[in-house]
């Protein structure tokens, strides 16, 4: 089966990854506290929650800039 966990800032889902060691993260490039998905998934790597084979998949509900795209790529976001 899947589990899901929901998190609306960087803090919330380093805990809830944490907490549920996942195979796959999904994040949005815009979160409900005003921040974006590449803090997201750089914090989940650099904290250790998530290692460097585990997908962090950045998706938006509207076209992001080219530069949007690159800090999420740069920030460990597939």
């Amino acid at each position: 089966g899947y589990a899901l966990g929901r998190a609306a800032s960087v803090t919330q889902a380093l805990h809830v990854a944490d907490a549920m060691d996942p195979d796959v993260v999904f994040v949005d490039a815009w979160l409900r506290d005003g921040s974006t998905g590449a803090p997201v998934a750089r914090a989940l790597r650099e904290a250790g929650v998530v290692g460097p084979a585990t997908p962090v998949v950045a998706f938006s509900a509207t076209a992001l800039a080219r530069d949007e795209r690159r800090a999420a790529l740069a920030g460990g976001a597939w």
